[in-house]
């Protein structure tokens, strides 16, 4: 069965101490105590007035960050998908950013596109806004999302989901968003 990272802690929180409990993630074996230890819940911080506004473009939002996995970092543009439960990039964009190989796809997740293959990660630390004004997210769940077989991006540009902006208060009006601290 397929959970959310969130679901995944309380699953393990639920469980603790109990020595006959445990479960697999990305192929490997996790008691709750190693689970949480190895997967804590990510952390935001406003940056400036914690607050970042930004306008439609299209049918979508779009606005700039940075990702940074172990010595490297990539600034890149990513999409506010209101939709997307998980904040994902594309398994070519892991490679091509960050020089990661994923060979070991083992969940099934729905996109836009239908049902695919994927791989989640932890990413220490994303940056989204224009560096004065935005926020910082650390311990990022990342669901990277298998490309297709003849080699093309599933995603054609990383997405912003859900298990981010929850952690914000998201303001839209009409073609203008603003993510602001959440109280």
């Amino acid at each position: 069965q397929t959970l959310s990272m969130d679901k995944m802690r309380v699953l393990a929180r639920d469980n603790l101490g109990r020595g006959d409990f445990e479960f697999r993630v990305n192929g490997q074996r996790y008691t709750p105590e190693t689970f949480l230890a190895s997967h804590p819940a990510p952390q935001v911080t406003a940056l400036g007035a914690g607050r970042m506004a930004f306008s439609k473009r299209g049918s979508h939002f779009y606005f700039q960050g940075e990702m940074t996995w172990h010595e490297g970092s990539c600034a890149m543009e990513f999409m506010y998908d209101t939709g997307a439960s998980d904040t994902s990039i594309s398994q070519s964009a892991a490679r091509r950013f960050f020089g990661v190989e994923i060979d070991d796809f083992d969940l099934i997740v729905q996109t836009a596109s239908g049902e695919t293959r994927a791989a989640r990660f932890i990413l220490p630390r994303l940056v989204i806004g224009d560096g004065e004004n935005g926020f910082q997210f650390e311990n990022v769940p990342l669901v990277v999302i298998q490309d297709q077989a003849d080699s093309t991006p599933a995603l054609e540009i990383p997405l912003f989901g859900a298990s981010l902006s929850d952690l914000l208060r998201v303001v839209t009006m009409g073609s203008d968003m603003t993510f602001e601290a959440s109280s």
